[in-house]
């Protein structure tokens, strides 16, 4: 039964692969086992290239056996599989617009008639800020938890947790979630237009292309600027061209992490020097990244970020703690940039 549960846990993670609700080694998922365990995504690890016998078994102690170290997030697991017998599958996501949602300032967000069908609950609740794989997070988790009785919560300046009695479940309430996240986000904000100019990336050594990785001609605004970025990065060797909307407010300016994701990979903020993995010109942005995969991974963050910086402005939130964003960017340096890439 558990080999069983291992395949159909990998099988879920390139699901939510597939609906972008999880990137990259963001977000965790687990499986309940016989005996008060359960399997659970390790930590690092890419879903691309995931393996059953890669997870982690974990008890409700804590202690886990495999050949990776379980998800730093294995209490929020636990704490539902202890509190709602009926769980079966947890998932924790990283979505962009639910991301969003959790910067808003009421302790749940309200839903219509047709989002509750939807959703299967009348509210979200936004369970308070603690820094990731923290007691703190875990505490405000399991107290939200515990007041609203619900499925499906957002975790303040974070993502969302989610929890169902299958894996198939958990998955459709994860898209449910993004779809009535989308739509709350799109009734409370003025549009932006789109911004002009051309998707194009390059690599140190000399490559250009477009989004859809065909080789390209790039203008010579945009070759000048990414060379600009190499002599002053060293480090950088490649650099993707941003063109999001939501980015327009932000542009010749300074945007700061209102989600924790974005303090990893970018930095403390994004503003027009290199400094940081998020350059912000007057027109455009550009990401940096040791890797082609690692400056896609900060647009990724950037486009999320800008979302919630937009929302949490709207409703007078506050972007994360000055010294909180240093240290998760120097964790996330030292821990889990190379297992990423």
């Amino acid at each position: 039964m558990e080999q069983a549960i291992r395949s159909e846990l990998v099988e879920l993670s390139q699901q939510l692969l597939e609906d972008g609700l999880v990137v990259r080694t963001w977000g965790n998922m687990s499986r309940r086992v016989p005996g008060d365990k359960f399997v659970i995504t390790p930590s690092g690890r890419r879903y691309e290239t995931m393996l059953p016998e890669d997870l982690s078994l974990v008890d409700y102690a804590g202690e886990w056996t495999g050949p990776y170290k379980p998800s730093s997030e294995h209490p929020m697991h636990a704490l539902v599989y202890r509190d709602f017998p009926t769980a079966q599958c947890v998932v924790h996501t990283h979505q962009a617009y639910a991301s969003a949602l959790s910067l808003d300032t009421a302790p749940a967000i309200k839903l219509n008639a047709a989002q509750a069908e939807l959703l299967g609950q009348d509210v979200i609740p936004i369970a308070d800020y603690g820094l990731p794989s923290t007691k703190t997070l875990h505490r405000n988790v399991e107290k939200a938890l515990q007041e609203y009785g619900v499925r499906v919560m957002l975790l303040k300046a974070h993502g969302a947790i989610m929890w169902a009695e299958s894996g198939e479940e958990a998955r459709r309430l994860g898209n449910a979630l993004e779809q009535i996240c989308e739509e709350l986000y799109r009734d409370r904000l003025y549009q932006l237009l789109p911004l002009p100019g051309e998707a194009v990336h390059s690599t140190r050594d000399g490559q250009w292309v477009n989004d859809a990785g065909e080789e390209v001609e790039p203008s010579s605004a945009t070759r000048v600027n990414h060379q600009r970025i190499y002599a002053e990065r060293p480090d950088v060797n490649a650099v993707v061209t941003c063109l999001d909307p939501e980015i327009r407010d932000f542009l010749g300016g300074e945007l700061q992490p209102y989600l924790d994701d974005f303090a990893q990979l970018a930095g403390v903020r994004a503003d027009s020097t290199t400094k940081h993995n998020a350059v912000l010109t007057n027109k455009v942005a550009y990401c940096l990244g040791g890797t082609m995969s690692d400056a896609q991974a900060t647009r990724i963050v950037l486009e999320k970020n800008a979302r919630a910086a937009r929302y949490g402005r709207a409703h007078k939130a506050k972007p994360i703690k000055y010294l909180e964003r240093v240290l998760m960017n120097q964790i996330y340096r030292r821990k889990y940039s190379k297992q990423a890439s």
